[in-house]
């Protein structure tokens, strides 16, 4: 009799927003989406086939339901992603423009592009909010987290205790110790180049199983300390060619997904009989997805225009080092919105400051810079 297959699950906590994006090449409205670091890798790991749920303290303001209605369209269970004490939002801006060469950028701002006012900023979960649902929780393959807090680690803690392989990808520090307590439990750890820097002082203890760090057009380097793998110096792994770029917002998030999704299935005890040659593998995959979304716009646009068939089709092509074609489908209808004054408290509502045509008028802006 075959071993009967489940299907594997990941709990995530950290940086979860509302994206609205706008591409300042083209006259558009915003596009709505689940966002963050934290938000994005749970959101693709459900694309991917996963069972994912995401711990968080959103709000049930517009920002949050259209956060939890995107999450739970891809498979991410959201039943605990307003823990108490619950707080608005967090929402980050972003405008798609061009540099003077004519080459995409991706800008970030977390003001109201309307009314200049601050967005909400993100709130960790708290101790007591953390502490409160443990006895309720179900055992995970993974548990991911991009935040490090005194309520997120109880929950690293407990995690770990479960056999879970616990996974961190900070984007900088603002305590010392509790990010040395996360570096502690971490088996897999992955970070930017362009973000070491906050922290690369704090690295040089720390021996995570896997670590990761990713340096953009150049690939990524690696180093190992699994049990099956000979020598722990740093191994280094070129990117693949994107022939039709248009953004690279998020791909970061999808190389984490894809190498979570061929290397956590089994938790920690899975991982850790890996052998370099299958670690080598999950990193080729998590760089074949980076290099995909980098051909639509939005960290996670790819995921609203292309059939999963198509999306496996097209991996595969990248894997084997051809070129695949222009990006192509119909993004659906319901990821715009005319109108910020839905999302920021401070916003005249009335149409003449949140018309499609104010949007129109940030996207020349945007497009001149």
């Amino acid at each position: 009799m075959s071993e009967r297959r489940t299907t594997p699950n990941v709990v995530g906590t950290g940086f979860v927003v509302l994206d609205v994006v706008i591409n300042g090449l083209h006259s558009q409205s915003p596009r709505l989406w689940a966002g963050g670091t934290c938000g994005n890798v749970l959101a693709i790991l459900g694309f991917l086939g996963w069972k994912a749920s995401a711990i968080a303290r959103l709000s049930d303001d517009p920002a949050g339901q259209t956060v939890l209605d995107d999450l739970s369209r891809w498979n991410v269970d959201v039943h605990l992603a307003r823990l108490e004490p619950r707080c608005p939002t967090p929402i980050l801006f972003q405008e798609i423009a061009k540099t003077k060469s004519g080459k995409p950028v991706h800008r970030f701002h977390w003001t109201c592009p309307s009314c200049g006012a601050y967005f909400p900023s993100f709130r960790p979960i708290t101790i007591k909010a953390a502490q409160t649902i443990q006895p309720n929780l179900k055992k995970a393959a993974v548990f991911y987290f991009d935040r490090v807090s005194p309520g997120i680690l109880d929950l690293v803690r407990y995690y770990e205790q479960q056999g879970s392989l616990i996974v961190f990808e900070p984007s900088g520090t603002n305590d010392p110790k509790q990010f040395r307590e996360a570096l502690r439990f971490a088996h897999v750890l992955k970070y930017s180049h362009q973000r070491v820097h906050s922290f690369s002082d704090l690295l040089a203890r720390s021996a995570p199983l896997l670590q990761i760090e990713t340096l953009g057009e150049d690939g990524l380097r690696y180093r190992c300390n699994l049990p099956g793998v000979s020598g722990s110096a740093w191994r280094r792994m070129g990117s693949f060619e994107v022939p039709s770029f248009k953004d690279s917002s998020g791909s970061g998030d999808w190389c984490t997904a894809g190498i979570l999704s061929e290397i956590g299935a089994k938790g920690l005890e899975g991982f850790s009989s890996l052998s370099l040659d299958e670690i080598g593998h999950a990193l080729r995959f998590g760089q074949a997805l980076a290099a995909w979304n980098c051909a639509f716009e939005g960290a996670r646009g790819g995921m609203y225009r292309v059939s999963k068939p198509d999306f496996r089709k097209a991996i595969a092509e990248i894997l084997l080092g051809r070129t695949i074609g222009q990006a192509s489908g119909v993004l659906d209808k319901d990821v715009y919105k005319d109108s910020l004054s839905l999302f920021c408290s401070k916003c005249d509502s009335s149409p003449s400051k949140s018309s499609r045509a104010h949007f129109r008028a940030v996207a020349v802006t945007a497009a001149r810079r």
